[in-house]
């Protein structure tokens, strides 16, 4: 015990072990403990627990001081705490530390527990900290002794000085705060640094940048209206939290108070991420104010655009609505507007030759398109003079038009807008340096172009495909961080209801889930679908509208999708939309779509921005038509549960199919639901046995609807062919419907049923014994295995049923393959149930985890047959359900097999026995024997030569060699040619085993595996 300074954090919660049923002395309330030279968070200090010791405590023994708090005041330092009296360890989770002395410590009113380097609580705890001292003695507990309330601990300063550069001190101006600061203490993931501003600052942000920290974000507090005082505040989140001894530098915009004058203490605290103050410094830094510009403000009335929305990086004219509070005359006066960086000049700019000018025109309350005498752009400034024609009078507001003429490219003329949408500051001043003012020109998210949207149905209350065409006008996303698609569909076109707010669904208002979507993509990386950056499909999920009202909107949207490369042409399309019930006037709708990019804090900004208006511009009434029978061949290549199926229609001359021409809609409908179709699918046409592929497919996988519109129009006859669809996961009892609507110009004129019928795939047991003889009317502890066919994680429930001839089955453990829902708590374990009625033991296994890996295995101890045979067969099914649905059956088999002998079977010994040798039935390994393990398989699949593979895992009762050759044998005929077998052992008992360049595994064959070693130590080859 000497060597151990400190010793593991094992211990989660204060246990105290001791025989002691009374505690000898307490005592209450002494005196708190001080920290020396500071009481203050994190830092390591001097402190003394001082009580009366009643017994002597030995030297290098268990007798202990053991100091607690309810509410740890103490953290494990980086050089651990000492004390001359002996060794001291540190238990942070647990709440305790030790003094274990080395010294006999004597019995002694006022005796000093003593530790110097103690690291204080690691945030501020309100009210402080109440000790207590447990004094052990020969292994039991002599005295408790608790402590009043030590003083609360201090924030601790930031260290160094922290520094604050500002870019500019004069008044109103727009310039940067610039925090370079280093914490004394870590800040763990999730905590937070917060920066309190003068609140006579103007504004502050949008800008926010963090140098130090790794995925850190801002959320500032500022309202933006700079005629108040609002608070004003600049909050950090260290996502992957702050290690101690490195500088943070935190740069946020901002506009300086109007007034001159110190401004107030900057504050600035680090928080723990459950609010306890850290480090703190309330008086970080302050700003003297220049008052010497005697700018007036101005009034700026708006920035904007003219005639049409410029956005994109796109150029356009741009609008300024001001008025003067000193006029300014012709022909030296001027107003100068200072764009941001993220500006551009015009095209071809900045040249100005008698084919490229900027021009100026002004809107009087008199007198309109008024073109000044002179309009420049130097670099990201824009100047303009007060025109000849009428000055810039004061208090007279005037409208401004900026744009060019002659740029490099047609219909391009005018100032280039960033290419990212957000708030940008743009700075006005005058010449006479009289006046100054500020403004955000807010650069709105693009339309798309090409925009395209359409319902493909128009009929009241018949569900409807919404289809949108568009091309990005930038590259969504523009980074690693993801992007979206997001659909608004507002369930009130302010003059009636349009859309349910669940959209048929029946989930309700102020709900969600995942919902139909699907798409189709010219230029999108590697495929011609949107794909998402993470998983197999997109997804689409539905938030519905708190109500049917005005204002009130359903949305839409995808997850994370792989990029769209600017200029694509994409399509986007949702199903199953029920359509209002009323026709004509005015049911009209107005849908929005946007794509948006994903922000490292996990918010969006909005790329492009789209109204579809009058998707529907009226409704027509539903024509009502019967369905009709499926027509033609329609058929799948597999019925197989959850597997994969080409899905082949065939349609013939005769049919109503040969209605359909270009534009037609053909739309497939699954029910139920749960057909899993591929987020990306391919659709052939062939006509004479040619693939035509002249037609756009889209799956919508979470509505199992699949879309096709037609280019050509097809000789009959035709067939369709869709890959990638897979069967649904479990045996739709009684079959499935899919369902084919033949839709052109907005209205239904075929509907068509299609009747499908999936089959469960089989299930198989194994029963194996440890007996060699198997004797009937025996108890043995049988091990099972249980081998499905679909290994998905929807199974959620087994039946076995085992034959009654076997007798008493108890003792159901699992061994592999199933496991507990919460592997952290013992008492919900798998459940392994029995019951017994006509003529089976029946196991129903619940509650559980199914890795998917290919089988599970249970040991029940039964009583064997009372006379020899071979038992009858099990059955066997599996669900994805527990008792809600058992008719939804994934593998289930009436033969599956199971079967296994009872007693001896008589065979007839024809050799002849030679001293000490023994026949074949009692040839096998006894019990502590080392022996070679002999394994017959009959695989299902072949395993392939050289790349192949077998393991054997033996249970933990064999033991494995030590030293020597493995030996190893896969498939070979009469034991010969071992050269290029590689074999291996491990620890955990498994024996691996791969195939050689020549020897695999054929299929359904009964082959050999051997497993032995020659040399190991002790002759104790084998296992």
């Amino acid at each position: 015990l000497n060597n151990f300074v400190e010793q593991e954090e094992f211990l989660f919660q204060p246990v105290l072990i001791t025989t002691t049923s009374v505690i000898e002395t307490t005592q209450t309330n002494l005196a708190a403990p001080v920290f020396n030279p500071n009481n203050r968070v994190g830092e390591p200090s001097d402190v003394n627990f001082i009580f009366d010791l009643l017994a002597d405590l030995d030297a290098d023994t268990y007798d202990t001081i053991m100091i607690y708090s309810d509410t740890f005041g103490a953290e494990v330092p980086v050089v651990p705490a000492t004390s001359v009296q002996g060794d001291t360890r540190t238990y942070t989770i647990s709440k305790w530390a030790e003094l274990q002395p080395m010294l006999l410590q004597g019995a002694a009113a006022g005796f000093q527990a003593q530790f110097t380097n103690w690291k204080n609580q690691p945030y501020v705890i309100p009210g402080g900290v109440k000790w207590y001292i447990y004094v052990w003695k020969d292994h039991n507990i002599i005295q408790k002794i608790d402590f009043d309330f030590t003083a609360e601990v201090d924030p601790h300063p930031l260290v160094p000085t922290p520094t604050l550069v500002t870019g500019n001190d004069k008044i109103r101006a727009v310039t940067e705060l610039d925090f370079t600061f280093t914490p004394y203490n870590d800040i763990p993931p999730g905590g937070t640094i917060e920066i309190n501003i003068d609140p006579d600052y103007m504004t502050i942000g949008p800008k926010c940048d963090i140098t130090g920290l790794v995925g850190a974000y801002c959320t500032i507090q500022s309202d933006g209206d700079e005629t108040n005082s609002d608070p004003k505040s600049v909050l950090v989140t260290a996502t992957q939290g702050y290690t101690a001894g490195s500088s943070i530098k935190i740069v946020v915009s901002s506009r300086n108070p109007p007034t001159g004058g110190n401004t107030d203490p900057f504050e600035l605290t680090t928080y723990w991420p459950t609010g306890e103050i850290i480090d703190q410094d309330l008086n970080y830094a302050v700003i003297n104010i220049d008052a010497s510009a005697t700018y007036n403000v101005f009034d700026l009335v708006s920035l904007e655009q003219k005639r049409f929305k410029t956005c994109g990086g796109n150029p356009g004219p741009m609008k300024i609505k001001y008025r003067l509070r000193n006029g300014l005359t012709y022909p030296n006066d001027f107003i100068t507007i200072t764009l941001p960086p993220e500006f551009g000049q015009p095209l071809g700019f900045p040249v100005i030759d008698e084919t490229r000018e900027l021009l100026c025109y002004f809107k009087y309350s008199d007198v309109y398109n008024l073109k000044t005498h002179r309009c420049d752009m130097n670099g990201q400034d824009i100047i303009f003079y007060a025109p000849e024609e009428k000055d810039f009078l004061a208090n007279e507001y005037i409208e401004l038009t900026i744009t060019s003429r002659g740029a490099d490219t047609v219909y391009q003329d005018g100032i280039v807008v960033p290419a990212v949408p957000g708030d940008y500051f743009v700075r006005v001043t005058t010449s006479n340096n009289l006046e100054e003012a500020y403004l955000i020109a807010r650069i709105e998210p693009c339309p798309f172009n090409n925009f395209l949207a359409e319902s493909a149905v128009w009929e009241s209350g018949e569900k409807t495909l919404f289809n949108f065409y568009a091309q990005t006008t930038s590259t969504m996303p523009s980074s690693g961080n993801g992007g979206r698609i997001v659909v608004e569909i507002p369930t009130h076109n302010e003059i009636i209801a349009t859309f349910d707010p669940d959209l048929g669904t029946g989930i309700g208002v102020s709900s969600s889930e995942l919902f139909g979507c699907g798409s189709v993509c010219t230029n999108c990386p590697g495929t011609n679908a949107l794909n998402p950056d993470t998983g197999t499909h997109m997804e689409c999920t539905m938030l519905t509208a708190d109500a049917q009202t005005w204002g009130d909107s359903t949305v839409i949207f995808t997850s994370n999708i792989q990029q769209i490369n600017i200029g694509s042409d994409f399509n986007f399309q949702l199903a199953r939309i029920p359509n209002a019930v009323g026709v004509g006037w005015p049911y009209f709708y107005h849908i929005r779509i946007r794509t948006q990019q994903r922000q490292a804090d996990g918010s969006y900004i909005d790329l492009n921005d789209h109204w579809a208006y009058f998707l529907v511009p009226a409704q027509y009434v539903a024509n009502g038509l019967a369905v009709g029978g499926g027509t033609g061949f329609f058929a799948f290549t597999n019925n197989q549960v959850n597997q994969g199926s080409e899905v082949r229609k065939n349609y013939q001359a005769g049919d109503t199919v040969d209605l359909l021409d270009v534009g037609d809609y053909i739309i497939y409908e699954w029910d139920p639901r749960d057909v899993e179709l591929p987020n990306r699918i391919t659709c052939e046409e062939y006509v004479d046995n040619i693939d035509r592929t002249a037609a756009w497919c889209a799956s919508m996988r979470d509505g199992s609807w699949m879309n096709m519109q037609l280019t050509i129009k097809y000789p009959l006859p035709w067939t369709f062919r869709l890959y990638g669809y897979r069967q649904p996961h479990y045996r739709v009892n009684g079959g499935f419907t899919i369902r084919e609507y033949h839709v052109r110009q907005h209205r239904i004129i075929g509907i068509y049923d299609h009747n499908g019928q999936n089959v469960n795939r089989d299930i198989y047991v194994v029963m194996q014994t440890p007996s060699n003889t198997n004797d009937a009317a025996t108890e043995f502890k049988y091990q099972i295995g249980v081998v499905p066919q679909t290994n998905i994680v929807q199974v959620k429930y087994f039946r076995l049923w085992m034959p009654d001839i076997f007798i008493n089955p108890h003792d159901c453990t699992i061994r592999r393959g199933l496991v507990p829902q919460d592997v952290n708590d013992p008492t919900k374990p798998v459940v392994c149930q029995i019951t017994t009625s006509g003529g089976y033991h029946m196991f129903e296994f619940y509650d559980f985890y199914y890795n998917g890996d290919g089988w599970f295995i249970f040991d029940i101890t039964i009583t064997n047959p009372a006379a020899p045979q071979l038992t009858p067969a099990w059955q066997a099914t599996s669900y994805d359900n527990y008792l809600v649905d058992l008719t939804r059956t994934i593998d289930s088999r009436g033969n599956a097999d199971g079967q296994t002998w009872v007693g001896i079977l008589p065979i007839t010994n024809y050799f002849r026995v030679f001293r000490n040798t023994i026949s074949h039935e009692n040839r096998r390994a006894a019990e502590g024997e080392w022996a070679e393990v002999h394994v017959r398989v009959q695989t299902k699949n072949a395993v392939p030569p050289n790349s192949g593979r077998v393991e054997v895992w033996l249970p933990t009762e064999f033991d494995i060699p030590n030293g020597g050759d493995i030996i190893c044998e896969i498939g070979h005929d009469y034991h010969d040619d071992l050269e290029g077998q590689s074999c291996s052992i491990s620890a955990d008992r498994k024996i691996y085993m791969n195939t050689d360049p020549v020897h695999g595994i054929p299929a359904n064959t009964c082959s050999l595996i051997r497993s032995t070693t020659e040399n190991s130590i002790g002759g104790n080859n084998g296992f």
